[in-house]
């Protein structure tokens, strides 16, 4: 059947194929919504997409984006959600929020914003089979939290490696002098201390000619 012009339908368009003339488009209009569906051999629907009052609703088993050469950019399903594009970007003020956990190779900012992962009310956890790397072209790593910052590893070591590696607002114990200067000369005249660890861990600076002697004060 052949239609030139604009066409009613009173009721449903039952078709097989439904095209336009070459190199003119086709326009399909609804007073209160669209909807496509398929059916199987049983006349059951098994797909089926909606345009109703401000939504777009498509119920599939599976729902797939191609690219020109069928490459898979955008595959959703009830086991996982795959993007095939090369680049993942959310552009939302708020970010990205996942209620469970993420799988990915690289996550970066663009190059003009910072990157933030965070966690109001849980954890954060960053897992790899190989190994962890964090980097920085432009500016500062910065990692806060409320209650304890830990570093662990089982089967190596902690290694921080910088022109300046800097711990700071460590407690300073007062020095045990080896000679008659004063206290508070000694306290003006030092720029040098020695980093002195407790049977706990934690660190603290002693004078650089005192002994690395830590109370109860110090070490708890």
């Amino acid at each position: 059947m052949h239609l030139k012009g604009d066409a009613a339908f009173l009721n449903g368009l039952r078709t097989s194929k439904l095209t336009s003339p070459r190199k003119k488009s086709i326009r399909i209009e609804s007073g209160q919504n669209f909807t496509v569906a398929t059916r199987d051999s049983n006349g059951r629907v098994i797909n089926e997409m909606n345009l109703g009052d401000g939504r777009f609703d498509v119920s599939a088993k599976e729902f797939r984006i191609t690219n020109s050469k069928k490459e898979v950019v955008f595959l959703a399903n009830q086991k996982e959600v795959v993007v095939g594009a090369e680049v993942l970007r959310v552009t939302g003020q708020g970010g990205a929020v996942f209620d469970g956990s993420i799988q990915t190779s690289l996550l970066r900012s663009i190059s003009t914003k910072d990157l933030r992962l965070e966690s109001l009310t849980r954890t954060v956890r960053v897992l790899a089979s190989q190994g962890i790397r964090l980097d920085s072209r432009a500016g500062d790593i910065n990692a806060n939290a409320w209650n304890d910052i830990k570093f662990v590893s089982t089967g190596g070591s902690v290694r921080f490696e910088g022109a300046s590696v800097m711990f700071q607002q460590l407690r300073t114990v007062v020095p045990i002098l080896k000679s008659p200067i004063s206290s508070a000369s000694q306290t003006r005249t030092h720029q040098v201390f020695q980093v002195c660890v407790c049977s706990n861990g934690k660190l603290f600076l002693a004078a650089a000619d005192s002994f690395c002697i830590g109370d109860s004060t110090v070490c708890n």
